[in-house]
């Protein structure tokens, strides 16, 4: 009963109800919520998160205990003026217990630069070598580039040569943000001007500040492992971060300016392709050897970039693989761009003809498309982002489509480039993946001079593309002017039917396109205005947020106390006593080896979590091999998040699935579902309809249902109730009764 009471009065609290609270207050309910409820389970917590200072105030004089509050203190320092006064309190009533928020509110002080707010807090926290925190304040203030900040961290005692979650150390960080002080105090303290560097720490780099700085490294060319260079130095790193304060100073300290990395990339290479952003360290070093692979296949790229044709010319003379990929990079400022193509797509692309016309004699493959060799052709992922993005994903998406130069060409609206390439030979009868050809794609360029180049090689102005659209309804959709005028006139129904019921008009209307459906109408019948089948039907809403709070009451009374002991720091702390035992680490390498991942690592702040990358295995391999080691109990789950071309993959030191979500922390706190109801409702679910979790993280799940579903309506309300969909929710409750009716449906929930 309690419990309800308490909830009912962080309820109160958030809707900033003060009469509610009082009343709750002199009824003698303690104003710090019972004795082992978490942080954000305190009514003085959600008074602050909620912006409801009077009701904070009244907790406070209730006898609400400011140290409750020192978790959101990072929070609270991006409104410092207004949180002024609690961080005060906050900070003038310690408590050793969270030392770690302490901790992490003063890194955040010191990346964002509050020097007076970091002392401040500097008296609350332990020494450096005791610090927790998953980022250090050293490396927070180098990555804002903040040098003063920075040099008293080194003042302070932090640590010189670790940089906590990231494997990106302090030197490399000073010089990518080009911070010669901060690097000259480092090698003070014993750092090495030796230190071997790898690409990816100059590209995954966490936060803004030094990827803004380094936002010119998208067009570098990457290895299978996305380095744009291996086992470089640190003038490597500063070659292409431009960095050329800390170039000069490693010049100094006697790096080897020609030495190159393992793929033979010496630093003069990667300043070479950066550019304006990498011209002052270009300057420094000596002209680049042009004898290797990867010196040719920059050289390539960088020529095409900059338009540069005679450089474009001395690759090809040298040997250059017209044929290879150069992955990724941009290929325009703008518009179309992909994360691998030839050089011939990135020259249509751009439409640098003197280029093309090079590589075409040169005997580039005229029809050779963006999509990589011997990988099968699926075009989901693509129809998946038009659909929920719409077409402008075409435009801007840096995703692979199986499309020509001719087509790229066309879509950026390269009409001389255009000419070029059908001249030479190249096939106008194309299509991508989706079926567009190259009317459809010059069309939705909405460049009249491309479309006038595509209506001369008399294609079919009615062809067929995704859900049988036409080029006019391609137009459509992507909000055409002038070109919707020049189809039109040259003989493009506008009555015709896509294979969904539309005519362009109404396309246009659909995807709201205002431009488009202006100038369709009055060349629409008006019996051509609407669709020619009606939608299937959404079904009636049979339940919603009530009956999915009376369910959570429910589970609340079956569930609810086993899963709030999961929730708890003791239980926590149980699994990581269990993670560190030799058994479990053994087993936990069988793991690794068996799904062929790289090697085992763990977070500061999450010991009980053990991880490895791992090429992306298939969810029918990994739910075999966590089948396979429950017996030995633990549990293997790979990461929701699916980027990128591997998976991390856990190791939980638990045979249950419900711990295994305890250790994550589940919840959907953005949609009102803490971590107790989420798990609690999760064993309800599972106790109904059986599944195995494929993914998680602390704000999503994904799992598969073991059998298929009885009553899939009223399952999919449910999902749809506890995870709210960002989409339209007809469309999606349509969707997920599809999925559910499958054998063994597989859903996906995330709480963002």
């Amino acid at each position: 009963m309690a419990d309800q009471e308490y909830e009912q009065l962080n309820v109160a609290v958030s809707e900033g109800d003060m009469q509610r609270v009082r009343q709750f207050l002199k009824e003698g309910l303690n104003p710090n919520g019972p004795d082992d409820a978490p942080h954000y389970a305190r009514p003085l917590n959600g008074a602050l998160v909620a912006k409801q200072f009077e009701i904070a105030e009244t907790l406070f004089e209730a006898g609400a205990l400011p140290r409750y509050a020192a978790d959101m203190l990072g929070t609270y320092l991006e409104d410092p003026d207004a949180y002024e006064v609690w961080i005060e309190r906050i900070i003038a009533d310690p408590d050793p217990r969270f030392s770690k928020d302490y901790q992490s509110a003063f890194t955040e002080a010191v990346g964002k630069g509050q020097r007076e707010l970091a002392e401040k807090l500097w008296s609350v926290c332990p020494s450096p070598a005791e610090f927790e925190s998953r980022r250090t304040p050293l490396c927070e203030a180098i990555r804002n580039a903040n040098e003063p900040m920075a040099l008293w961290m080194l003042e302070l005692g932090f640590d010189h040569t670790t940089c906590g979650q990231y494997e990106t150390a302090p030197a490399i960080l000073a010089v990518l943000a080009d911070c010669p002080e901060t690097l000259s105090r480092l090698f003070e303290l014993g750092e090495s001007a030796e230190r071997r560097v790898n690409g990816h720490q100059t590209v995954l780099l966490p936060g803004l500040p030094l990827y803004t700085k380094l936002r010119h490294i998208r067009e570098y060319p990457k290895n299978d492992k996305f380095e744009i260079f291996h086992d470089g130095n640190l003038l490597h790193a500063a070659a292409v971060a431009g960095s050329a304060r800390c170039a000069q100073m490693l010049l100094e300290a006697g790096l080897d300016p020609e030495e190159p990395d393992s793929e033979g990339r010496t630093p003069a290479m990667l300043a070479a392709i950066g550019g304006q952003a990498t011209r002052d360290v270009l300057n420094l070093l000596p002209e680049p050897d042009l004898s290797s692979g990867p010196a040719l296949n920059d050289l390539m790229l960088r020529s095409i970039l900059g338009g540069d044709a005679d450089g474009v010319q001395q690759a090809i003379d040298r040997g250059a693989n017209l044929s290879a990929t150069i992955k990724p990079a941009r290929i325009l400022e703008e518009t179309p761009f992909l994360g691998e193509a030839t050089p011939l797509i990135f020259a249509a692309a751009r439409g640098e003809i003197e280029i093309l016309k090079r590589l075409i004699q040169a005997g580039a493959d005229l029809e050779q498309d963006d999509w990589p060799a011997g990988e099968k052709r699926d075009p989901s992922v693509l129809q998946f982002q038009i659909e929920n993005a719409g077409f402008e994903t075409m435009l801007s998406m840096p995703m692979k489509a199986g499309r020509t130069p001719l087509g790229w060409a066309a879509l950026a609206g390269e009409a001389e480039a255009m000419r070029t390439l059908i001249q030479a030979g190249a096939n106008v009868e194309a299509v991508d993946v989706l079926g567009f050809g190259l009317l459809h794609l010059a069309a939705m360029s909405d460049k009249p001079a491309a479309l006038e180049v595509a209506l001369e090689t008399r294609v079919d102005l009615h062809a067929e593309a995704m859900e049988g659209m036409t080029p006019l309804h391609a137009a459509a959709a992507t909000n055409g002017g002038k070109v919707i005028d020049m189809l039109i006139e040259a003989g493009a129904s506008t009555t015709q039917y896509s294979k969904i019921g539309e005519t362009p008009y109404v396309t246009a209307k659909e995807w709201g396109k205002p431009r488009a459906y202006r100038r369709l109408e009055p060349h629409t019948p008006k019996e051509f205005q609407k669709k020619k089948r009606k939608s299937k039907a959404v079904p009636e809403w049979e339940w919603g947020r009530d009956e999915f709070q009376a369910l959570l009451k429910r589970v609340n009374q079956s569930h609810g106390k086993e899963a709030r002991s999961l929730t708890t720091k003791k239980f926590r702390s149980q699994l990581a006593k269990a993670a560190h035992e030799e058994q479990y680490r053994e087993t936990a390498e069988q793991v690794r080896k068996k799904l062929k991942g790289n090697e085992l690592n763990s977070w500061e702040d999450s010991p009980h979590l053990i991880w490895f990358e791992s090429a992306k295995p298939t969810d029918a391999r990994l739910l075999k091999v966590q089948q396979e080691f429950l017996t030995q109990n633990v549990f293997v789950v790979r990461q929701l998040s699916t980027a990128g071309e591997s998976w991390r993959v856990f190791v939980v030191p638990t045979g249950n699935v419900f711990e295994m979500l305890g250790a994550f922390g589940i919840n959907g706190v953005n949609m009102g579902l803490d971590p107790g109801p989420t798990i609690a409702w999760l064993m309800n679910l599972h106790e109904r309809h059986p599944f195995q979790v494929v993914a998680i993280m602390h704000d999503g799940i994904e799992f598969r249902f073991d059998q298929p579903i009885a009553d899939p309506d009223q399952l999919a309300q449910e999902l749809m109730t506890a995870c709210p969909p960002p989409m339209d929710e007809g469309k999606e409750l349509l969707r997920l009764r599809k999925v559910l009716k499958s054998k063994k449906p597989q859903v996906f929930l995330w709480w963002d």
